[in-house]
This record gives structure tokens, C-alpha cells and sequence, in this order.
């Protein structure tokens, strides 16, 4: 009886434990990200070992930062200022959303939804680059315009840029500086699956080399490396699992240590759901729900832009994420598995000895 009342206690504290490692907190408060430039809202986020890299907008005071040592000292450096970008862009807005990542060893990259293009930035020197000009992808396509917006990411694999065009329906590729090659067409996607396949929220790639995309339709979808297309969660699994009605809604999603993740659902009722590329049905989880990140520190599911930050497993780690507004860089941490490990040792002891 006592055996059974100190094994009970000892799993109580290895959970409320467990809890608190797995909750969220802030790595640089927005007054650290801004600097006091007097923008309006973080736009992309990219992270690089224990450095940070932002891109800010708003109020016509575009800037891009580096915050060194991010979650200690918060060293910030202003790489691109307000001026470099409208003088290189020729305007005064910039919205990156989700494409904002590195590319190879030295470079940040984006694609731009007011100018239309694809810039790099040296992460070092400032450098700032127009890579595939609103032109190049005009002339590709054939169309007289090109428009760009949410729907990117950087491929990891060779560092170039995954992008859809929404004038012309594409799915486009960079291949050097004002190289373009198509990926697919938005109608090959919905001939192949049989439903509508608009893309819309979120594209990133999975170490195998596999393209998946957000559709308006509210199933998340597959290009696989031999061009192949499948639906791999359906809008019900996906309402399920988060009871969210607003699962049909996508927004970031990005290949981490602890599985493909992404945010799913809008607004304030965002979450973020992960799995495992090999598995997917049979791995699906909440890896954050709405009520954890609304009832955090952050208080707030209207996250942008998920990063991993630090080695997994590490209590330390986990998905680095803005929300937008006037607001700062948070961290959800992944749960500690040598705390799951003796929760399971415990478990093992009560039936062993009770």
C-alpha cells in the first residue's frame, strides 16, 4: 500500500515534469526582434544552430535581423535596413510568409509577395540579392504578370526555391539566378486525384525528397519524388484529430527531427500536428494543440513560420515560431524521453511489486 501511494507520487511529479518541459516560452521578446525600428509584424523566421534570422514588415519599415545566441544573450544585428530594401525592391512592403529558410551555408532566401521575386540574403554580410526577378517568371510562364505568395519553401536538397505562381496556376522551381523549370501544374494535381486541388497555406519538403502542399480543399497533399500525387490526410482525419473546424486551413509546415510538421487550422484556433513521412496514418499526433499554445506564455495558436531549434532529443529543443503582429520568437519544447522512460520504469515497478 505505501509501495503503491510512493510509486503514484513519484509518476505525478515525473508528470507535472513532463509538463512543464513540453510548454512554450519566449527566446526574444518583439522589443529585441524590432531593435525600435518600428515595424509592424514578423514575417518569416529562419533558425541556424543558436542563431535566429527575421524578416519584419509593416509600416513601410521593411527590415531583415539576426539575433545571435537566440534564448540567451539575444545579440541582434540588423543585416537589411528599411532603406536597402526598398532601394533594391522599389517599394516599401515585404511579405515572405512561410518561404523564409536558409539556402546552403551562407545565403537566407524568400520568395517576396509584393515585389513578386525570389531574393537571397548573405547571412553574414547583409548582401542583399534579387535571385529570380517578377520578369524571369513572367517570361517563363508566358503570362504577362506573375504573383507569389504563401504557398514556397527552400529545398533542401540543393538550396533553390519551391515555389507556386498564382497567375499561372504553376508550381515553379529556381535553378540558379533567373533559372526557372516547372515542378507541376495546379490542374496535373486535381486530374490525378480526382478532387480540386488548389494550393493554398503551406509547401515543404521531407528528406526523402517528397513535396507536400496545403489545399483550399482541406486535404493535405503529396508529390512524390516520381511525380506522383496523393491525398495524404483528409480534411475529416484532420478535423478529428484537432477538433478544430477550421482544419481545412494550412499554414506552415517544415521537415523536423521529430517528424514532417505543420500548422492546421486558422486564426486563433491554429495547431500544430506531426508524423512521421514513412507512416502517416499510423503516426499522426497533436504535437501542440490550440489549448497548449493559447494557455502559454504566448497566448496565442495564430503561430507563423515553425523552425526547429536545438538537438532532438534535447529538453532545450523543439519548433521555434512567431505569431504575427507585434510580437516575439517563442519556443514549444518536445517532451523529454528520459522522463518517459522512467515514467514507464515506474509502471513497471507497481506491477512488479504491488
Amino acid at each position: 500500500m505505501y509501495l503503491t501511494k510512493l510509486l503514484t507520487l513519484i509518476i505525478a511529479l515525473f508528470v507535472g515534469a513532463l509538463t512543464a518541459i513540453a510548454g512554450t516560452s519566449i527566446m526574444a521578446p518583439w522589443a529585441t526582434v524590432d531593435g525600435g525600428v518600428g515595424s509592424g509584424a514578423i514575417y518569416g523566421l529562419a533558425i541556424d544552430g543558436t542563431n535566429a534570422y527575421a524578416q519584419l514588415g509593416l509600416n513601410s519599415l521593411v527590415q531583415i535581423v539576426r539575433i545571435a545566441d537566440i534564448g540567451g544573450a539575444n545579440l541582434r544585428t540588423q543585416l537589411v535596413s528599411p532603406a536597402t530594401w526598398t532601394t533594391a525592391s522599389g517599394g516599401s512592403g515585404c511579405t515572405s510568409f512561410q518561404g523564409f529558410d536558409l539556402s546552403g551555408t551562407d545565403y537566407l532566401q524568400f520568395a517576396d509577395a509584393t515585389s513578386d521575386a525570389i531574393w537571397r540574403v548573405n547571412k553574414y554580410t547583409g548582401e542583399l540579392i534579387r535571385y529570380c526577378s517578377k520578369q524571369a517568371i513572367s517570361n517563363f510562364t508566358g503570362r504577362s504578370t506573375a504573383a507569389l505568395g504563401a504557398v514556397q519553401c527552400v529545398n533542401p536538397a540543393n538550396g533553390e526555391h519551391i515555389f507556386f505562381d498564382s497567375t499561372s496556376s504553376k508550381v515553379l522551381t529556381t535553378g540558379g539566378s533567373n533559372i526557372i523549370s516547372l515542378v507541376f501544374d495546379e490542374s496535373d494535381a486535381t486530374n490525378a486525384l480526382g478532387l480540386t486541388a488548389t494550393l493554398a497555406g503551406g509547401m515543404n519538403v521531407d528528406n526523402s525528397g517528397n513535396l507536400y502542399f496545403g489545399t483550399s480543399g482541406g486535404f493535405l497533399a503529396k508529390r512524390d519524388t516520381g511525380g506522383n500525387f496523393s491525398i495524404v490526410f483528409t480534411k475529416a482525419v484532420l478535423t478529428n484529430i484537432t477538433k478544430v473546424l477550421s482544419a481545412s486551413n494550412f499554414g506552415t509546415m517544415k521537415m523536423g527531427p521529430n517528424g514532417f510538421t505543420f500548422r492546421n487550422g486558422s486564426g486563433s484556433y491554429g495547431a500544430l500536428l506531426q508524423f512521421d513521412p514513412a507512416d502517416p496514418s499510423g503516426t499522426l499526433a497533436v504535437f501542440a494543440s490550440t489549448n497548449d499554445l493559447v494557455s502559454s506564455v504566448a497566448a496565442s495558436a495564430n503561430l507563423n513560420c515553425i523552425r526547429y531549434f536545438g538537438t532532438y532529443p534535447s529538453a532545450s529543443s523543439g519548433w521555434a515560431w512567431h505569431q504575427f503582429g507585434q510580437n516575439g520568437i517563442y519556443l514549444t519544447a518536445v517532451p523529454e524521453p528520459a522522463l518517459v522512460g522512467l515514467l514507464g520504469l515506474a509502471a513497471l515497478l507497481i506491477r512488479r511489486f504491488v
